[in-house]
């Protein structure tokens, strides 16, 4: 069901700016969707799904058409999402990733970031580092670095196991941190999804 729909939006928003290659539409087509995507609206009325589940969001096909701004991890552009991966640590530790932007339009645009936490055991766990704003001319592109700091004190209780839980996929909401970096210039705004697992060793 959902791949004529994705075609579909692909298709028209192609045939309004021919020039787009496939990465572009990819990161275009995630990056204007909708975040606001719900566990189970019959047993969980209000619980937001975890970015493991939701990914970048539910298609918009009248936001990507419309969209003229794609975010990146410049060292994984396949991706189109900050994925820092997974450690065991006993002691603080900071992990870098560059991130570009690009902007479609005729006109430079300063950029609004901020970070949005989506169901994060804490917010001192993992925080974000980045610039608040990053200036991007026209028809152009321009990179910051993305720091994401772990403090392991602040990390829970590592509670998913191998044994009577080691099927139980739901265990990982409450150990793994992840959100949404979010660009905003005037009416233009995107997200991208980030994803980080630490495990505070025994």
């Amino acid at each position: 069901f959902a791949c004529p729909l994705v075609a579909g939006t692909a298709a028209l928003l192609l045939s309004k700016t021919r020039s787009l290659g496939p990465l572009d539409v990819k990161a275009i087509l995630m990056e204007t969707s909708e975040p606001a995507v719900f566990n189970n609206g019959t047993t969980q009325p209000g619980v937001l799904a975890p970015i493991s589940r939701a990914g970048a969001g539910e298609l918009r096909a009248d936001r990507a058409v419309a969209g003229s701004t794609s975010v990146w991890d410049a060292g994984d552009p396949l991706a189109v999402s900050l994925s820092f991966g997974t450690y065991r640590l006993n002691t603080n530790q900071s992990y870098r990733k560059k991130v570009v932007i690009r902007n479609y339009s005729d006109t430079a645009r300063t950029y609004q970031i901020a970070n949005t936490y989506r169901l994060a055991p804490n917010t001192t766990g993992v925080t974000l580092t980045a610039p608040p704003s990053v200036f991007v001319p026209a028809n152009g592109a321009a990179s910051f670095n993305l720091t994401a700091n772990v403090s392991v004190p602040a990390l829970p209780a590592w509670t998913p196991n191998g044994g009577s839980g080691g099927g139980n996929g739901e265990l990982l909401n409450a150990v793994e941190y992840a959100g949404y970096l979010n660009f905003t210039s005037g009416s233009e705004s995107v997200h991208i999804p980030w994803h980080i697992l630490p495990h505070k060793a025994a």
